[in-house]
């Protein structure tokens, strides 16, 4: 019996040990402007001094956090979130008398980096199909320069031109082609 007290009581000890000097680091992370809150936004803990984090959490839906099982010293914080400039907590004390740090809601401003320039590219593809017509790009060609209609033709996939210049498609000798989106009568 003295044996089971004994183990018992060892084991409560134990546990209090394992729990001691450990803190507790909490917040709301939300827009400045709407307070709404910031899901996934990363809370990165530093050791005072420190150049690298020694956790790293994100928010969950509701814009919250809460970082356990940090030993008692002395912390900063930094709250990133794409869009936004980085909010930066220093001197955060964790200690017997104050184990648990509510830093409350914490709002973060959105960056106003504005851009000089936005360039958009886009090029069609060479071959475009559709359900009752092939669309093939002649600019998008390195063969198209300087070259003539037949001899583009000759190029496209399903096409034949005869030795008289007339096209047809698939051996089918009943075909239009277009220039431009426009009907052309030339080599049907």
């Amino acid at each position: 019996m003295k044996a089971t007290l004994l183990s018992f009581s060892l084991l409560l000890i134990s546990i209090q040990l394992a729990a001691a000097d450990k803190g507790i680091i909490s917040g709301k992370v939300v827009e400045q402007v709407g307070v709404l809150p910031i899901p996934s936004a990363v809370i990165a803990v530093y050791s005072a001094g420190a150049d690298q984090p020694i956790i790293t959490a994100p928010t969950d839906e509701n814009g919250t956090f809460k970082i356990s099982a940090l030993k008692y010293g002395t912390y900063r914080i930094k709250v990133n979130y794409i869009g936004f400039t980085t909010l930066v907590i220093d001197d955060i004390v964790l200690n017997d008398k104050d184990p648990e740090k509510r830093l409350g809601t914490l709002k973060l401003v959105a960056d106003q980096t504005s851009l000089q320039e936005v360039t958009i590219a886009a090029e069609k593809p060479l071959i475009q199909y559709a359900a009752d017509m092939m669309t093939y790009n002649v600019g998008q060609s390195i063969l198209s320069e300087g070259s003539t209609a037949s001899d583009i033709l000759r190029n496209v996939p399903m096409v034949e031109v005869d030795l008289d210049g007339n096209a047809s498609i698939s051996g089918k000798r009943n075909t239009r082609i277009f220039i431009d989106g426009k009907p052309s009568d030339y080599m049907t």
